[in-house]
């Protein structure tokens, strides 16, 4: 099964004995070394050079490369730079995770989108894309940043993501219409959070191992990041591992949605967003909370300001390593007749949420 079309995927391959996996092997083909791009170049190029090379989440990787070459460079980044970015982070953060929920959902045979979510998962794209526009014009009015936040939370709400915690979707949304769709039989378990405590060990294995952003790992852990990793206290466990995930997605969606608000008005710290710091002499790194959990870039200049070594590990990595946390979840699980487990496995890789297309095959015997 597949959510998207290659390029550059995510494959699992299950092997079942019976109704029960018995091994799921993940593989990537996400294109490796494009952080050797930013090396040679000026710092001040790097936050707009990692929008472009990242543009799924751009907003959020520029802002964590803002952070590091500043840090790298012993400075520190104007506050009212920093809160225009969490400002962009937390618009796009929203919409990313709506897009991604919705349009990555695996429907199987007898379902699809809603046609009524259509309008408005484009108003929240347009809303947020707005959001973006504004704070990187370096606008100084927040009268328009309102109106968008606006415009995206009633989108949002469209799409039956506001619901207050504890109430279902209201009937006839699309999160209503996912809901219905998790009763897989996958137990509920807590997740190993990556929490901003683990930046130091983070930071320091970017900078001691090139290869450690493509296979990232902690010491007697299976770490997870994103909205499950950041919530998962708060979502009922009584119905499974994929309706917590689904709610644990929807709260999410909710509080950045009022972090939003928050923050356009003054009273946040973007510190809650994004963050960096000194990662050793002429290094610094940075860090930001994105749709799909924490990101993390490593930059190292030298005496002229240009970048002599870079890093940049994404929340993917984690989540789909192969020993991590989606491994974990379907390893000796009870899935079924093999296409119910294909559809299984493919709807709780949808919730885990990879930043490329993913592939879900059957291992033959």
């Amino acid at each position: 099964m597949t959510a998207a079309p290659e390029p550059g995927a995510i494959h699992i391959a299950l092997a079942l004995a019976g109704e029960r996996v018995d091994a799921v092997r993940v593989r990537s083909t996400r294109p490796a070394g494009l952080a050797q791009a930013f090396v040679g170049r000026a710092g001040s190029e790097a936050p707009g050079l990692a929008r472009r090379l990242f543009a799924l989440c751009g907003r959020a990787q520029g802002a964590a490369a803002a952070e590091a070459v500043a840090a790298a460079a012993g400075g520190e980044r104007p506050e009212a730079a920093r809160a225009a970015d969490a400002i962009g982070v937390l618009a796009e953060r929203a919409a990313e995770s709506l897009r991604a929920c919705l349009l990555g959902w695996p429907w199987g045979d007898d379902s699809s989108l809603p046609r009524s979510a259509v309008a408005p998962l484009r108003e929240a794209i347009a809303a947020a894309g707005l959001l973006r526009a504004v704070t990187e014009a370096n606008l100084h009015d927040v009268a328009p940043l309102r109106a968008a936040a606006e415009r995206l939370a009633a989108a949002a709400a469209a799409l039956g993501a506001a619901a207050a915690p504890g109430r279902p979707a209201p009937p006839g949304t699309a999160f209503a219409a996912i809901a219905g769709q998790c009763a897989a039989p996958l137990a509920f378990a807590p997740p190993d959070a990556l929490r901003p405590g683990d930046d130091a060990a983070v930071v320091a294995a970017l900078g001691r191992d090139p290869d450690f952003a493509a296979a990232p790992s902690l010491p007697g852990r299976r770490p997870e990041t994103g909205a499950f990793a950041r919530l998962w206290r708060d979502v009922p466990h009584g119905d499974g591992a994929c309706a917590a995930r689904l709610e644990a997605r929807r709260l999410d969606i909710r509080e950045t949605l009022a972090a939003l608000r928050h923050t356009i008005a003054g009273e946040a710290d973007p510190e809650s967003v994004l963050t960096g710091g000194p990662a050793g002499a002429g290094a610094g790194f940075g860090a930001v909370e994105c749709a799909r959990g924490r990101l993390h870039h490593v930059a190292r200049v030298d005496g002229d300001g240009r970048i002599a070594a870079y890093a940049a590990l994404a929340p993917t990595e984690w989540n789909f390593h192969p020993r991590g946390p989606y491994v974990a979840a379907l390893e000796g699980a009870r899935l079924g007749d093999p296409a119910r487990a294909l559809l299984a496995a493919a709807r709780l890789a949808a919730l885990v949420d990879p930043c490329v297309a993913f592939r879900v095959t059957l291992e033959e015997p």
